[in-house]
């Protein structure tokens, strides 16, 4: 058994996780939470996310590089550090005097969606698939920190007019 060395952490702290065979690969390398007046307070740093195809990772082969896939967080993105006013003019649009929000549930986010008339919001499930997908749109359009390349697959299946 090694002794202990006391002193001052010279790396950033890491949690490295995956999988990887013959054919596919996955990677996430998460760090500490950032302390913010955030309500992201509790969730860890995604420093890096990818899946690619073969047994390694490679620039030829990764086919997705991404910061989480999170409806929830991806809202609250928008709203603290995106346009929190294109989004609201966009859900008054659709849904005149309506209103999404994200509340944090014991550190779990959760979406809601306050409309004129009910006396209770409205949970994700509750929402209709084309109310849903408007939602997942607009929020994925005003992503203050878009990929290089977003794949819409007919997002106007289920779009239907008021």
């Amino acid at each position: 058994m090694s002794p202990s060395r006391g002193g001052v952490r010279q790396k950033p702290v890491s949690l490295k996780l995956g999988f990887a065979d013959a054919d596919y690969g996955y990677a996430l390398d998460l760090g500490l939470p950032v302390r913010s007046a955030s309500m992201f307070l509790r969730d860890p740093a995604i420093k890096a996310e990818a899946v690619w195809t073969g047994a390694r990772l490679g620039r030829s082969n990764a086919f997705a590089r991404r910061d989480g896939a999170d409806w929830a967080a991806a809202l609250q993105t928008v709203r603290e550090i995106g346009d929190a006013r294109a989004l609201d003019e966009a859900v008054d649009d659709a849904f005149p005097g309506s209103a999404v929000a994200v509340t944090d549930r014991n550190g779990l986010f959760d979406i809601e969606m306050r409309q004129p008339g009910l006396l209770r919001p409205l949970a994700p499930a509750e929402l209709s698939e084309g109310t849903l997908r408007y939602l997942l749109l607009v929020v994925a359009l005003l992503s203050p920190r878009p990929p290089p390349l977003t794949v819409l697959n007919e997002p106007e299946a289920s779009l239907t007019p008021t």
